[in-house]
């Protein structure tokens, strides 16, 4: 009987020891972050009044003051703006120069915001500016019949 006895103390006493041999979960090392591009934009986007017809160029420059690329994937334009709209990648440090045209080819207010996408965010630059119509011009030939013109 003495061995009986013996044997449910020998098997929780392995049965202790086991687990405490067991692995510990190991705690995860903390990762560093990557190093995020900062992009930002200088520049403006006011084109202030301009006739239907006519175009004014503006440039903005988009500087990466991060210490990574920043990939830009897309620039939208609002109407009657355009522009540079190709994939582009501006290393840490440095720019990239965006032409922007307004070509209205109708009366009214410019609403609206350049938007540059990239791995760094969205970065928004408002434009403003306001077509005006194109003041008639006469034209005088020597076919016109000036008998004919009311005057007044």
């Amino acid at each position: 009987m003495r061995h009986f006895v013996c044997l449910p103390l020998f098997v929780a006493f392995f049965a202790l020891s086991t687990s405490c041999d067991a692995k510990k979960p190991e705690t995860p090392v903390p990762q560093q972050p990557a190093p995020a591009p900062i992009g930002k934009i200088e520049g403006s986007l006011d084109f202030a009044d301009i006739s239907v017809g006519e175009t004014v160029s503006k440039a903005l420059t988009v500087k990466n003051t991060g210490t990574a690329p920043l990939v830009i994937s897309a620039i939208s334009y609002p109407e009657s703006l355009s522009g540079h709209n190709k994939p582009a990648t501006v290393e840490p440090k440095g720019t990239l120069v965006i032409n922007v045209k307004f070509s209205p080819t109708k009366p009214g207010s410019l609403q609206g915001a350049l938007v540059v996408t990239s791995n760094g965010g969205k970065l928004e630059v408002p434009a403003t500016g306001t077509a005006k119509e194109l003041s008639g011009i006469l034209e005088l030939t020597k076919e016109t019949p000036f008998d004919q013109i009311p005057v007044g």
